[in-house]
């Protein structure tokens, strides 16, 4: 019969544990885990984009970046789009792209997710501008509207089998 367990210490004992070290005292623990450390470690706190370094926890980072000569491409490039405002709309892509009244239409109905404005009007600024730069931008964000190309194979394969399933389900009728 099992009995249940007491809430009473068990008897101190003058032996080491079994893992414990032979040169280590009787009263010291078996391991680090069975007694909690005297401070908890602390958390780094992760950064905001575009947020500086702080002045606590930071530091190894703050003097990498300092000896390095700046910032990595990636905040680079955040760090341009702060500089310009008018540029932080834009997407990462755009940025290279000439500036022209219609194509930044263009680019904004992108962002804003108008595919069919884009798909309508890219082509037909491509075909009338005389802007190299500007046609090639076009057409560059025309393409991008554009599915790719193994998903449309997907898709119609998907198509295919629902039909076959559904033919087989018709044609083999399972009631009596």
């Amino acid at each position: 019969m099992a009995t249940a367990p007491t809430d009473e210490p068990l008897p101190a004992t003058d032996d080491p544990p079994a893992d414990a070290p032979a040169d280590a005292p009787a009263d010291a623990p078996a391991d680090a885990s069975d007694e909690p450390s005297e401070r908890p470690r602390a958390r780094k706190k992760k950064r905001r984009r575009g947020e500086p370094a702080s002045a606590h926890g930071d530091g190894e980072r703050a003097a990498g970046e300092a000896s390095d000569g700046g910032a990595s491409e990636g905040e680079a490039s955040e760090g341009e789009a702060a500089a310009d405002p008018q540029e932080a709309w834009r997407p990462a892509f755009a940025r290279h792209y000439p500036r022209h009244p219609e194509l930044d239409r263009l680019v904004e109905r992108f962002v804003a997710g108008d595919n069919l404005a884009v798909f309508r009007g890219a082509p037909t600024l491509a075909g009338r501008i005389d802007d190299p730069d500007v046609a090639r931008a076009a057409r560059d964000l025309r393409q991008r509207i554009e599915p790719d190309r193994l998903s449309l194979i997907l898709l119609a394969m998907m198509g295919g089998l629902l039909l076959f399933l559904v033919v087989w389900f018709y044609s083999h009728r399972h009631g009596h």
